[in-house]
């Protein structure tokens, strides 16, 4: 139990910091959307690859952050999504909400798995595997994180559609869609549908 709950711990710290490197290097310019989908590309092919054979340190940090189911399936799942999200954010809203959206990612999704790991008593009420706590430790810090780049309202509000639809599971028919692609494209419309409404009242 306790090496799980380790491995759990190693995975959302490597969660968050993939995130906030991403952020920081498209505030700075240093990335952007054609470097963002040409990751997306090379980490689609080390996927394909890493299936078949071991590649000497892609298939160690998979070892080392991946589920064994996932890591079976889909090599490098979480980190694909994770850029495609990045990607979506980036081509359908603006900057600052991209990175707002981003950040709700990076810290809500994060400190929502780890609160409802180590400190999780009550069910979720849409999803029994989860627990009522994280949601709520992730809204908030979701919020607080997002902050930075949006104002206060949007934050809530795009952090609040994020961490709800991050309880549900949401599929598309048979296949439940991966967090990193949901959390970011969701918060992200929810920013900007809010931004809009206040800025036309």
């Amino acid at each position: 139990m306790a090496k799980l709950m380790m491995f759990e711990f190693r995975r959302q710290l490597f969660h968050l910091f993939f995130g906030l490197t991403l952020i920081l290097l498209i505030q700075f310019n240093i990335i952007g959307v054609r470097e963002l989908w040409i990751l997306f590309l090379i980490g689609v092919v080390l996927s394909i690859i890493c299936k078949q054979y071991k590649l000497p340190l892609i298939s160690r940090l998979l070892d080392f952050f991946e589920r064994h189911q996932i890591k079976r399936k889909f090599p490098g799942q979480g980190p694909i999504f994770y850029v495609l999200g990045a990607f979506l954010s980036l081509v359908l809203f603006e900057e600052r909400i991209a990175l707002a959206s981003i950040m709700i990612l990076a810290v809500g999704d994060s400190v929502s798995h780890l609160a409802g790991r180590f400190y999780g008593k009550i069910s979720h009420p849409l999803n029994s595997h989860k627990f009522l706590e994280g949601a709520i430790f992730g809204f908030c810090f979701g919020t607080i994180a997002a902050w930075i780049f949006v104002p206060f309202l949007d934050a809530l509000v795009g952090s609040f559609v994020a961490m709800t639809l991050e309880g549900i599971d949401v599929k598309f028919g048979m296949t439940q869609i991966d967090d990193n692609l949901l959390i970011p494209v969701s918060a992200g419309l929810a920013i900007f549908l809010v931004h809009l409404l206040v800025t036309t009242i």
